[in-house]
This record gives C-alpha cells, structure tokens and sequence, in this order.
C-alpha cells in the first residue's frame, strides 16, 4: 500500500516537474520560434463614401472619357499616316525634281562641249583669216600712201589716195570694233547662261536642303513624342 501510494503521489508531481523542465528547456533555448504564428490582424478597409445618385454621371463622365481617347487614337493614326503619304510623296517629287535638273544640266553640258569641239576649227581658221586681212589692210596701206607719196608730196592731205587710206582705215577699224564687239556679245550669252544653271542648281541644293531638315525634324518629332 505504502508503495502505491509513492506511485500516486509520484504521477501527481509529474505535470509540475514537466512544466519545470520545459521552462529550463526555453531558458537555454532563447531563439526557439513557437511552432505556431499567429499574423497581427490587418488594417481597417477605408471605402470611399460615394453616393448611390453619382454613379451613373461617374459611369457616363468615365465613357464619355474612354470614347474621347479612342477618338484622339484615330485621329492620330490617321495623322501619322497623312505626314507619312506626305512625306513619301515629298520624297518622289525631291527625286524627280533632281533627276529632271541632272538630265538638263547634263544636256546643256553636252550640247555646250559639242559646240565648242566643233567651233575650234572654225575660231582657229577666223583668226587665221583675220590675220590674213590685217596682213593685206597693212600692205594695202603701205602701197597707197607710197604712190600717192611720189605722185603729190607736197600736197598730201588733198590727194585721192589719201582719201582711200583714210577711208580703209575707218573701215578697218569698224570692223574690229564689230568683231570685238560679236565677241562680247557671245562671251555675255555664254556667262548669262552658265549664271542661270548656277542658280537653277543652287535653288534645287536649297530645296533638296530644306527637305532633309524638314524630314529631319519631323523624324526628331516623332522620336521625342515616343512614336
């Protein structure tokens, strides 16, 4: 009996000496997590106080605002799509001003170059020509006045040779001035053109020039506007 009481007061002891060891256990075990986490309760849910009388104007307000975007979309596509017709459109007209300029400017080239191939042998026999006649006016001269000399030499200014001189010599030099004169003519139609085809380029050069800064600037546009 003496032994089955020791067994019962042993057993009521146990919880109270569990209870000990397991306190001695968390003691040298500070960092042990509980086996269960229990999460801190979550914040209050702060609902916006609409009244039940707007929501249809908020509704309509927001599908008026969903439409005017697609709208402003459309637009835009279509705008972009204008300036890129555009803009090839430009191009084609850039290149076909530019090869209507070369075709001209290569034909007034060959056309210039032609005639001046052609015109050598013939400025080269006029001015062999020339020389001819200035050779002959010269010896023409001579003659007269050595006649007229032995014919009258104290009356020179009166003789009819003296007149003929007089008059050949104007004649020469009319012609001369005649042929100076032609010269300058053609120099002058040959400048007048070559300055007309310089700014016939030049103006061509500014346009090509302002629509590469055009094209440029557009594309610039179209990068910063995210396109």
């Amino acid at each position: 009996s003496s032994l089955q009481q020791y067994r019962t007061s042993k057993s009521i002891a146990d919880p109270g000496e569990k209870l000990d060891s397991q306190a001695d256990q968390n003691k040298q075990n500070p960092l042990t997590c509980p086996k269960e986490y229990i999460s801190p309760p979550s914040p209050p849910f702060l609902a916006l106080s609409v009244n039940p009388a707007e929501v249809p104007a908020i509704q309509a307000e927001r599908k008026k605002m969903a439409e005017q975007l697609q709208r402003m979309k459309t637009d835009r596509r279509h705008m972009e799509k204008t300036r890129e017709e555009l803009i090839k459109k430009a191009k084609g007209l850039l290149e076909q001003n530019k090869l209507r300029r070369y075709h001209v400017r290569e034909e007034w080239k060959k056309k210039y170059f032609e005639t001046k191939k052609a015109t050598v042998s013939l400025e080269d026999t006029s001015n062999k020509l020339r020389q001819d006649l200035e050779l002959y006016h010269q010896k023409l001269l001579l003659q007269l006045e050595a006649r007229d000399s032995r014919k009258r030499p104290n009356n020179l200014t009166n003789s009819k040779n003296y007149t003929i001189i007089q008059i050949t010599t104007v004649q020469h030099e009319l012609n001369q001035l005649r042929r100076k004169l032609d010269d300058t003519k053609m120099k002058l139609i040959i400048e007048i053109k070559m300055r007309k085809q310089a700014a016939s380029d030049l103006r061509a050069l500014r346009a090509e020039l302002t629509q590469k800064k055009i094209h440029s600037a557009l594309i610039l546009q179209s990068r910063k506007s995210g396109i």
